[in-house]
């Protein structure tokens, strides 16, 4: 804009008066140079400040990853085991599940058939689990969708047998897991969104030892991950008596992610965890 404005004015000046178009004559190149130099060193400036207000700061990194350590919540990691072939019974992810006489397969409200997300043999989790936070004994099944989800617990797995899957639903690979004890950090895309650069936000997350881990197919406990996007509104629910609420489980759908739902969420009041009850278990799906 300053440089539009001289421009306009050195045309005026040489347009409508002989000493005016003689000063231009004399001078125009110099003040057009002064102002090509002015110009540069705007740019140059804002450039500088952007460089230096972008540049990370190491004591908020710093203050951020000890906050973050100090929130950190024991959890049980989930990996799909490649070597060992599922056996009945056994904990896994894909193919179709064990189940007891009787078994229906969940299905929506609209009657849609949810996803088969995993099968858990609780005595797998004994060694992990000393604090008996989780069942021991029995069998849990994990099915969700984009309206919600569904979890089964079978306490007697003597008589087990693979369930028949819906019509024209694709099954993906199965494959036996195994697992290992963790820890589950807040996403840090949330919970610093507004005080941490992305940067900054990298840095935190790349020293923290056990944030990323990308091997892990999901966990139990811990915190819930990523930004939901379910239909059903559980918000007001989770919302009203969060503190009632824990992550049962977060976990990704399918070892190949053949759909386009990415990861769910299945929580679960305190108290209907010590009485093992997976009754009223929420589920909520983002991407």
């Amino acid at each position: 804009m300053p440089g539009i404005l001289v421009a306009l004015s050195l045309w005026a000046l040489a347009s409508y008066s002989p000493q005016g178009a003689e000063f231009v004559q004399n001078w125009g190149w110099v003040v057009i140079g002064i102002m090509i130099i002015y110009v540069v060193a705007v740019v140059i400036l804002a450039e500088v400040k952007s460089f230096v207000e972008s540049k990370p700061d190491k004591k908020k990194v710093a203050e951020a990853v000890e906050k973050l350590r100090a929130m950190r919540r024991k959890c049980i990691k989930i990996y799909p085991n490649e070597l060992n072939i599922p056996t009945p019974g056994c904990s896994k992810v894909g193919g179709l599940p064990d189940v007891p006489k009787g078994f229906t397969w969940p299905v929506d409200d609209d009657g849609t058939p949810m996803y088969f997300c995993l099968q858990l043999h609780c005595p797998d989790l004994a060694a992990h689990d000393p604090e008996n936070h989780y069942p021991h004994e029995g069998m849990l099944h994990f099915f969700g969708s984009y309206e919600g989800g569904k979890v089964l617990f079978t306490p007697d797995t003597n008589n087990l047998h693979r369930a028949e899957p819906p019509a024209d639903m694709e099954i993906d690979e199965e494959k036996s897991v195994w697992f290992k004890v963790g820890h589950g950090y807040p996403e840090i895309v949330i919970w610093a969104e507004n005080t941490l650069s992305h940067e900054e936000r990298e840095m935190v997350a790349e020293q923290i030892e056990d944030y990323y881990d990308e091997d892990s197919w999901g966990y139990l406990g811990g915190y819930e991950g990523g930004v939901w996007v379910t239909n059903k509104n559980f918000y007001d629910e989770l919302d009203k008596n969060w503190d009632s609420y824990e992550i049962l489980l977060y976990c990704n759908y399918g070892l190949e992610m053949k759909y386009e739902i990415a990861c769910f969420n299945f929580f679960i009041t305190h108290e209907d965890l010590r009485q093992r009850n997976f009754n009223n278990v929420i589920c909520a799906w983002q991407d």
